[in-house]
């Protein structure tokens, strides 16, 4: 893995200067688009997307240490990020959250600020790391309610033990641990040269109704000691059945 190793300036106290994002830019020592991959011990690894400033060609990601006051973004796994620096006046963008949100006001006002300053970032402040695919209602073992999740080109689909229109605006975590019981579920990760080589596995989704109708969230995977994360964003279907 490639880094780049960036540590937040200590002169960097939170005052806020009004800038524009241009100015921003201008300011920070590095600019990038991009999704924060992990998060351990403190230290952020962002992958780069696109570089606006200061990323050395051929560099893929970016290291730096996460502040530690409340002048400090609180950076999670899976978000996406116009990237300028960790604290507040540094002007980072928040593009995408951890449950695969688009932050839509932040994406139309960064793209016009960019474009009128020459900047050719449309494309990237747009892209999406979630999966797309489809989830649908079931039927549980015991005859109860299910949900089937399928997740395009991962190998990875889901049943989870609910009710398909119990799914709100909020995120609500769901662990599927491979219980027969209301609100668990199960996992299951498949070679993609081979769809019926497939294997259990456990691990927490994040479920949450958008405003344009479509389920979107996180699914973490756990298989021993290698752990998988996967934002998602997928169309529903409704079929017509009567479980019990």
């Amino acid at each position: 893995m490639t880094v780049v190793l960036l540590t937040a300036s200590a002169a960097q106290a939170c005052k806020f200067i009004p800038k524009t994002l241009a100015e921003s830019i201008a300011a920070a020592p590095v600019a990038a688009i991009g999704q924060i991959e992990t998060i351990e011990n403190g230290l952020v690894i962002l992958r780069v997307q696109q570089a606006l400033k200061g990323v050395p060609e051929g560099k893929q990601t970016l290291e730096f240490e996460m502040g530690q006051t409340s002048c400090h973004h609180r950076f999670e796994a899976g978000q996406r990020w116009l990237y300028m620096g960790t604290s507040y006046p540094a002007g980072s963008v928040l593009l995408e959250d951890e449950y695969a949100r688009r932050m839509n006001e932040n994406i139309d006002w960064a793209e016009k600020e960019l474009a009128a300053a020459g900047y050719d970032v449309a494309a990237a402040l747009r892209s999406s790391s979630a999966s797309a695919g489809v989830i649908t209602n079931t039927c549980a073992p015991w005859d109860g309610a299910a949900v089937a999740l399928t997740l395009e080109g991962t190998g990875v689909s889901a049943q989870i033990f609910i009710n398909l229109a119990d799914i709100g605006d909020t995120p609500r975590q769901y662990t599927l641990d491979g219980k027969m019981q209301q609100g668990s579920g199960r996992v299951y990760v498949c070679t993609p040269a081979d769809a019926k080589a497939c294997r259990d596995a456990q691990g927490d989704i994040w479920l949450h109704r958008s405003a344009t109708g479509d389920i979107e969230g996180k699914l973490h995977i756990r298989e021993g000691e290698h752990t998988r994360l996967l934002l998602f964003r997928v169309k529903q279907e409704h079929k017509r059945q009567f479980c019990g």
